[in-house]
């Protein structure tokens, strides 16, 4: 079986194998790129000017106080800038699409432009309007492109408008998102300050003691308050702190469940893995020495402040491990919403880390009173108990107050917000249009042709499994090449552009007459295509030297393969040399080699095989060549295949090759009929006809496997339809020797062979 080609066989192309491809290919390449260029250029020509209205804005600076209570921590709804992504996805919104309409169909001006349709209005403020960044600045430039000057300014001018309305409604909607739960977080606090001051009233009513105002111990009660103070406020932090984490996990949750992705599989981050675990004991062991250097030196001391910055830097690699951990989670699907997500995935890991701060700290301080009380077991219980409830009370006031600060800001940000956009410079009408460069565009359109040219043709150079070199027989099918038979060439019968675009060797004339003047009996001596034959006639003398070549069968895969040709060219060579030839038309079913040599099908082969009273001699017919005989195929019978295994065509073809000294047989298709197969278990070398650039290699290489099948003795296979032309690689090369060596004009040879330079002239 023949093998499939390697990748080095089929893949290893040079520079020489690109031109070939080029010249091959040079019509679909060329005609591709003429209409590309002329279409692209000629709609560039005949393109209605258009106009440009540039507007220009800032972003403002959208942060509010911080809300959280780290200092890197802003408040979740409130962001530093929003990015330019946000406003090109707010610009190309339905909403604002629907509302730049119902302006435009209220506009007196643009009402009187008729062909202003609203599908005309959505396709300019989808496609035509864009927002640039400026390189070096933070402004935001607002183009708009139309086709005539005021419609581009009054469009571009409620573009403008609306957009910056509807910038003003997301924050007023965000803002509104903010008061509410402002409003329930103060509510909240609300109540457990009214507790706090009715169990303080308790006490005080219960006890009637006040042990800050009525005997303040100013060493024990000193140490005693500040602890209380520093404990109340670290208390006071959690609390926000955990507030601020709840929101932003509940922010989190509303993102994550519009991409359908549930909080627990968004949570799935461990904070518990070993690296996060050191960081965390590190940040236990660096707090505890801080409170001990501040009990020892003060807070404001250089040891303390040390101290901080070391805290400071394992807050950040904590920060980062965690970070790192969620960069493979699933991110929101526009663009507005990742970078929402990201910002509050970050938020929310650093109050994460400062809640844990935090609460590590409350539980120091705790332990640090209860340490105290211990060393001073005089302090009476009524005032470790009334300092509680007083710190609980100022914890609560200070939360309340803090959200009732919070719940003004982001009312007055919902009623004055400007949208977090601030318009700098208006549209105004354009007095020229846009410059084009028709010279670019050409360039650019050529460029294209080629590219889609090219691109046509590596496709149907793809696609195309013919044969177009002899070193291909080789590679890809592994069997010898005998011989290579060029194109005939025929005056008067030019190819049409198919022909020449699918490389098609067939001309439109009458088969009758093409056969006939393919002969080579007809042709010049000094023809390529005699010389072909000649040296394919060299070929079969030497392939085998040691037992003279009888009998040759010639078939091909697909019918039009110039299987009939080649067998009265081949015997019409032999006989030249004085032998003895017969040429058998063995293709039962559509033969053609009477047409050639004009010679009566019937009688033929299969009269003589049907007829036990016919004799050899009344089926051989004289051809225009003394020691050449021709056996028609006679009449079509109904079972090609029988007769042609039946016993008595074994005899028959051992009696012609007892009298001829070569026997030729033409044969139907070998990948149609098995009659091939039949003819050649009784031939001694088999022939596969294929056509350069038509035939499809696989079909060939099947065809191979019936005969090896069959055990039959292949030869070798022989190209036909070779074109010696640019682009089929060294058969052009081959094409100009003969031309140079064989012309028929003497004036061309002198020519080719003129002195190099005037002075040899003269010296000859």
């Amino acid at each position: 079986m023949a093998q499939e080609p390697t990748p080095s066989q089929s893949q290893t192309l040079n520079l020489q194998d690109y031109i070939d491809f080029f010249f091959r290919r040079k019509w679909v390449i060329i005609i591709l790129c003429i209409l590309i260029f002329t279409s692209v250029t000629l709609y560039t020509a005949f393109q209605p000017d258009e106009y440009m209205a540039i507007s220009t804005f800032v972003i403002e600076n959208q942060a509010m106080n911080s809300f959280g209570t780290g200092s890197r921590m802003p408040y979740p709804y409130f962001y530093q800038t929003r990015p330019i992504e946000f406003y090109q996805v707010l610009l190309r919104s339905e909403m604002l699409v629907k509302s730049v309409l119902r302006k435009v169909s209220e506009d007196s001006v643009l009402a009187a432009f008729n062909y202003l349709t609203d599908e005309r209005v959505a396709g300019i403020v989808r496609g035509k309007i864009s927002l640039h960044a400026a390189e070096y600045s933070d402004l935001i430039r607002m183009s708009t492109i139309a086709e005539d000057p005021l419609v581009v300014y009054r469009l571009s001018t409620i573009v403008a408008d609306e957009f910056k309305e509807r910038c003003r409604e997301v924050e007023q909607e965000e803002a509104s998102n903010t008061v509410q739960f402002v409003s329930r977080q103060k509510e909240m606090a609300r109540e457990k300050l009214e507790g706090a001051e009715r169990a303080l009233q308790e006490f005080e009513r219960r006890t009637n003691f006040n042990i800050m105002l009525e005997n303040p111990q100013s060493g024990v009660m000193q140490r005693l308050m500040e602890l209380e103070s520093k404990l109340a406020e670290v208390q006071t932090q959690r609390e926000l702190a955990e507030a601020t984490l709840a929101t932003y996990s509940r922010r989190l949750q509303d993102l994550e469940t519009l991409r359908g992705q549930s909080n627990e599989a968004a949570g799935a981050r461990s904070l518990d893995s070993p690296v996060l675990n050191q960081i965390k004991r590190e940040l236990n062991r660096l707090e505890e020495e801080k409170i001990e250097l501040t009990e020892r030196y003060g807070e404001a001391s250089f040891q303390v402040k040390e101290k901080q910055d070391e805290i400071e830097r394992k807050r950040d690699e904590y920060y980062q491990v965690v970070l790192q951990q969620t960069k493979d989670a699933e991110k929101p699907v526009s663009k507005m919403d990742e970078s929402l997500w990201q910002q509050l995935q970050e938020k929310k890991i650093e109050e994460e880390l400062n809640l844990y701060i935090l609460r590590n700290r409350e539980r120091q301080y705790e332990r640090m009173l209860a340490n105290y009380r211990d060393k001073n077991p005089q302090m009476l219980e009524h005032s470790i108990e009334l300092a509680r409830l007083q710190r609980q009370k100022n914890v609560y006031e200070n939360l309340y107050n803090f959200l009732v600060e919070r719940g003004e800001e982001a009312n007055i940000k919902a009623a004055t917000g400007t949208g977090g956009v601030r318009f700098i410079d208006y549209p105004y009408i354009p007095q020229n249009p846009i410059q084009r460069s028709l010279t670019r565009t050409m360039i650019l359109a050529l460029m294209l042709g080629l590219a889609v040219g090219f691109g046509v043709a590596f496709l149907l150079e793809l696609l195309d499994n013919t044969i177009k070199s002899p070193d291909e027989v080789e590679k890809l099918l592994h069997k010898p090449l005998i011989g290579s038979i060029p194109v005939f060439k025929h005056p008067g019968t030019p190819m049409n552009l198919k022909q020449k675009l699918t490389g098609s060797n067939h001309r439109p004339v009458d088969q009758n007459k093409l056969y006939r003047s393919q002969l080579i009996s007809n042709l010049q001596p000094r023809d390529p295509v005699v010389d072909n034959y000649r040296t394919l006639r060299t070929n079969l003398q030497f392939s085998s030297v040691d037992r003279k070549l009888k009998s040759i069968l010639i078939t091909s895969t697909v019918p039009g393969e110039g299987k009939t040709v080649n067998t009265a060219n081949l015997g019409i060579s032999l006989a030249e040399l004085g032998n003895r030839v017969v040429l058998v038309d063995g293709d039962l079913r559509k033969p053609r080699l009477n047409t050639i040599f004009s010679v009566p099908k019937s009688p033929g082969l299969t009269d003589y095989l049907a007829k036990e009273e016919m004799k050899l001699e009344e089926v051989l017919y004289a051809s225009h060549m003394s020691n050449l005989k021709i056996i028609p195929s006679g009449t079509i019978p109904p079972n090609p295949a029988e007769m042609i295994a039946s016993r008595k065509m074994q005899e028959t073809l051992t009696e012609l090759k007892r009298h001829f000294d070569t026997l030729i047989i033409d044969s139907p298709p070998l990948g149609i009929v098995t009659d091939p197969v039949l003819f050649a278990m009784h031939c001694d070398q088999s022939i596969v006809i294929m056509r350069f650039g038509e035939t499809n290699w696989k079909i060939v290489v099947d065809a191979c496997e019936k005969l090896d099948r069959a055990r039959a003795n292949f030869l070798g296979i022989i190209l036909n339809g070779v074109k010696y032309s640019r682009g089929y690689g060294t058969y052009y090369h081959y094409n100009y020797y003969y031309q140079y060596h064989y012309s028929d004009s003497p004036a061309k040879v002198r020519r080719k062979s003129k002195p190099y330079n005037k002075r040899q002239a003269k010296s000859t």
